[in-house]
C-alpha cells in the first residue's frame, strides 16, 4: 500500500511515514493509517501521532531540513502540543543523512518517551529544548536509542544556552 500524498507505506507489521512538510501541525485523524494534517500535509507531529495510535513498529523518514516545534503547551501526552510524546514503537531517520534538525523552539523537551513507548533516532540534530535535566528524563532507559545524533542548545537552570 503506497500513498504519495502522505508518503505512507505498509512495512512488515507497521508503517513507514515519509514526512514532506516541516510545519508543526497535528494529525487530522489519528489511527486511520494516514499521517496528514487537515490540509493533507505529512508533518513530523502528524506522523508521530499516527504511529502512536497504530499497533506495530513504525518508521518515520524525514526529508532533511529544519523541523521547529511551534505548538506551545505542556503536561499532555498525546503529542498535541509541546514536546513530541512517544507512546508507540517508533524509529525516526534522516533520509539525507545528517541534514535534519529538530528544533524544540525552547518550548519544552523535543521528545518525551512514555513507559509504553520506544524510540530510536538516527542521524538527526536535536536542538533548543528546555531544561538539561529533562533531556535525560525524556528517554526511558532501555526504551530509547539515539545514534549518530547531536544534541545542542538547551536552556539550563540558569537560562544559559550551551552545547552538551
Amino acid at each position: 500500500m503506497v500513498s504519495t500524498a502522505v508518503g505512507l507505506e505498509n512495512i512488515h507489521q507497521g508503517f513507514e511515514f515519509t514526512v514532506s512538510s516541516t510545519l508543526d501541525t497535528v494529525d487530522a485523524n489519528p489511527g486511520d493509517g494516514i499521517a496528514a494534517d487537515s490540509l493533507g500535509r505529512a508533518t513530523l507531529r502528524a506522523a508521530i501521532m499516527e504511529a502512536n495510535s497504530l499497533p506495530g513498529s513504525h518508521r518515520i523518514v524525514l526529508a532533511g531540513g529544519l523541523y521547529t516545534l511551534t505548538r506551545a503547551g505542556a503536561n499532555e501526552n498525546a503529542a498535541l502540543t509541546g514536546d513530541l510524546d512517544i507512546t508507540g514503537d517508533i524509529t525516526i531517520v534522516d533520509q539525507q543523512i545528517e541534514s535534519t534538525v529538530i528544533d524544540g523552539g525552547d518550548l519544552d523537551r523535543v521528545f518525551h518517551v512514555l513507559p509504553s513507548g520506544k524510540l530510536t533516532v538516527t542521524s538527526i540534530t536535536i536542538q533548543n529544548r528546555q531544561r538539561q535535566r529533562q533531556w535525560r528524563r525524556s528517554f526511558q532507559p532501555g526504551k530509547s536509542h539515539v545514534a549518530e545524533c547531536r544534541a545542542v542548545g538547551q536552556r539550563g537552570h540558569g537560562g544559559r544556552r550551551g552545547d552538551e
